[in-house]
């Protein structure tokens, strides 16, 4: 995320009046907390080089990313729209137990 918004010539702390979000501010919030701390980011990158227990994981993210590009880059909202209602009822199902986990992780942000 931080190296996207490098690239991009991003500042996020510029972005606040726009992009003011709890998940906006909850990223920034991460970002900076890591970036502070040698150790930590040390720590991250080891991970991030070395530990291949969540590659799985990211290699679904960057293909369903790559699916979502395609759809704006083709400019059928209708594709789009399909492709959304189609992931909302993947999810559908799973939107309580994701909002009791995303309450819990805000909750340990904020008393940290």
């Amino acid at each position: 995320m931080v190296d996207c918004w490098t690239h991009l010539n991003i500042q996020p702390f510029n972005h606040l009046d726009l992009a003011a979000t709890l998940i906006f501010r909850m990223w920034i919030g991460i970002a900076e907390y890591l970036f502070r701390s040698t150790e930590r980011l040390d720590a991250a990158i080891r991970s991030a080089v070395y530990d291949v227990m969540l590659r799985l994981d990211d290699l679904e993210f960057v293909v369903a990313a790559r699916g979502w590009s395609q759809c704006v880059s083709f400019g059928s909202f209708d594709l789009y729209k399909r492709r959304f209602l189609e992931t909302a009822s993947f999810f559908e199902s799973r939107f309580d137990e994701a909002s009791a986990i995303g309450s819990e992780m805000i909750k340990a942000i904020s008393e940290s």
